[in-house]
């Protein structure tokens, strides 16, 4: 996968798709620069078999580039839908 796709619930116009690469990008919701910093299993979460695969929940954490700094994260579950942002 080279992008994720953040589903804004509450405001459609507020989706976004994020690279999964270390370019500057700008987390247009909160309109701040960001670069992904780190990709990791969510191990609270049990792995589960699909189509004869292993799957996990998949977390993506951004780093802002901005003065406040700080990061992000997003949760993707076994099947690489946005669930929530952390």
């Amino acid at each position: 996968m080279s992008k994720i796709f953040i589903k804004d619930y509450h405001n459609e116009n507020n989706n976004q798709y994020l690279f999964l690469n270390f370019e500057n990008q700008v987390y247009e919701k909160e309109k701040r620069p960001i670069r992904l910093s780190a990709i990791s299993k969510n191990l609270q979460v049990p792995e589960k078999w699909i189509n004869k695969t292993i799957k996990w929940h998949w977390i993506y954490t951004f780093r802002y580039l901005d003065k406040e700094d700080g990061f992000v994260s997003f949760e993707f579950d076994y099947l690489d839908n946005f669930l929530h942002k952390i």
